[in-house]
């Protein structure tokens, strides 16, 4: 389910200050951002924001919070949510915007900088917002709704406990422990009454060399990612027969590779210049026909035109990216293109040359050089049939998987953050539960912030897109900030392309 929220994208020039002083060393000199800092406090729009680090994007997003508070549509501080991903980031943010207010309210003076003067104003039009309607923010600073995303998810999971079907129990971030435990407690289960979950056990055991310990650390880690495979995996025992698998599920599984794919060569064909892609594959034919059968360039003898952005192209582009491209992902050196290919294909000296100004022309154009490396990682449009044996097993196991997980956590009493994330996207989805949960807050959620974008999973960007479902960008506004060369959060399957297409599409 998506939103309809457009954004525009913002990007904040890099400078070295950092975020005490975004704005430079010269404190009265505007940054050479400024006019994209003042487009970013337009309250009327919806924006997301590149930042590096140390560019003052966090003192930008709380500049647009206290404007927002101060906003006349804003009659509850609830209406706008704040959200990051640490307690310690949510309480810095917390920090800071109560110090300013504080600093407000006693009069101090300003430091000398555009940006302190700037922020300095909006508090204090806060400051005259929360008197007028009695707030008692500085009283009671937990009004301000600065949160991190598992704060948010448990919010909405104790505020819709019957849509959520969440049954209380603690929160634990050593979710890993639950996930070994039911990993180990599936595998035990081996030659035992269900005949069927016993073979499915045997051959996922020998396709992993009969490596016990190796099996529950790949079962436990699974486990740990169920957000992303939840959905997929049949959870009954009619669907996990060898005719649903075969009719429904691998059609499924093989319409999201190729829709994956067609993405990432759509891309590709987006970013690479067209007379430059032509000329490319026109050379690509011509060291084909040298290469020995083994080369990935073999490919290439029949290729008669710059390779498209269907899904039968992706081997001529996995080509493409093995001329343009080193191992590590980098622009070939132009002094290693005889080295590297002279191995391959007995290269002429035109080719050669031609390959150099190919190169030459594309070495500053980042976003070409991305997409390239990213067909790399593109999966296979066509499901491979001896890795479908396993995968059938995998579900199988997966399934038992989950249910030993679910019963761990009744017992325990715990459940780990993936689970809240799950209960508060399952909530959302159920019928009028957002009039529910504005109900339930005492105020209609107006205003999104999220900073540090960059690390939210698949799953908090599913949250993100249910609470802001049907916003029209204006009355209702988000604003996302992220750097996508920060993303630190990996093991709580952080999704860094997902901030890189959003800014790009321009839409959550």
């Amino acid at each position: 389910m998506g939103t309809s929220t457009r954004m525009s994208n913002l990007f904040v020039a890099r400078n070295d200050a950092g975020d005490d002083q975004p704005h430079g060393a010269k404190a009265n000199a505007l940054p050479p951002d400024a006019a994209e800092r003042e487009l970013a406090l337009d309250v009327t729009r919806s924006w997301i924001v590149e930042a590096p680090a140390g560019s003052g994007k966090t003192g930008l997003l709380i500049q647009r919070y206290l404007k927002l508070l101060a906003e006349e549509s804003v009659t509850q501080p609830g209406q706008v949510l704040a959200i990051t991903f640490t307690k310690k980031a949510a309480a810095e943010i917390r920090e800071r915007v109560v110090a300013q207010l504080e600093s407000a309210q006693r009069g101090d003076a300003a430091k000398d900088s555009s940006f302190e003067r700037e922020t300095r104003t909006l508090a204090e039009a806060v400051l005259e917002k929360d008197k007028r309607l009695e707030w008692g923010l500085l009283a009671s600073p937990q009004r301000m709704s600065l949160k991190t995303i598992d704060a948010v998810c448990a919010q909405v999971g104790q505020m819709l406990p019957v849509l959520s079907g969440a049954g209380g129990g603690t929160t634990t971030p050593r979710g890993w422990e639950l996930h070994r435990e039911a990993a180990r407690r599936t595998l035990l289960q081996l030659g035992g009454d269900d005949t069927e979950l016993s073979a499915a056990l045997e051959t996922l055991i020998l396709h992993r060399d009969g490596n016990l310990s190796n099996c529950e650390a790949l079962l436990a880690e699974m486990l740990g990612w169920r957000e992303q495979w939840g959905e997929l995996v049949p959870l009954t025992r009619d669907d996990l027969d060898d005719a649903y698998l075969e009719g429904v599920v691998l059609p499924k599984i093989e319409r999201a590779l190729e829709l994956a794919v067609c993405k990432g060569l759509s891309r590709a064909t987006r970013e690479m210049p067209a007379e430059l892609l032509t000329e490319l594959a026109t050379l690509g034919q011509a060291m084909g026909e040298g290469a020995e059968l083994e080369s990935p360039l073999a490919i290439c003898r029949e290729l008669h035109r710059a390779p498209g952005d269907a899904a039968e192209d992706l081997s001529h582009w996995r080509a493409m990216a093995h001329l343009l491209l080193t191992q590590d992902g980098g622009w070939r050196a132009e002094r290693g293109v005889r080295r590297d290919f002279l191995k391959l294909v007995e290269l002429q000296k035109q080719h050669s040359a031609q390959l150099k100004s190919i190169l030459a022309q594309l070495r500053e154009n980042e976003r070409a050089r991305a997409a390239l490396e990213g067909i790399r990682s593109l999966p296979p449009a066509r499901y491979p049939a001896d890795q479908w044996i396993i995968t059938k097993a995998l579900f199988r196991v997966l399934s038992r998987a989950l249910v030993e997980l679910q019963l761990i956590f009744a017992e325990r009493g715990e459940r780990d953050f993936t689970e809240v994330g799950l209960l508060a996207k399952y909530a959302l989805q159920q019928d009028g539960a957002l009039g529910d949960l504005s109900s339930a807050q005492g105020a209609e959620l107006r205003h999104l912030l999220v900073d540090e974008m960059q690390d939210t999973s698949s799953s908090h960007y599913q949250l993100i897109q249910l609470l802001t479902q049907s916003w029209d960008g204006r009355s209702q506004t988000v604003f996302l900030v992220g750097d996508p060369k920060q993303s630190i959060y990996l093991f709580r399957q952080a999704r860094v392309e997902r901030f890189i297409r959003t800014m790009y599409e321009e839409r959550l």
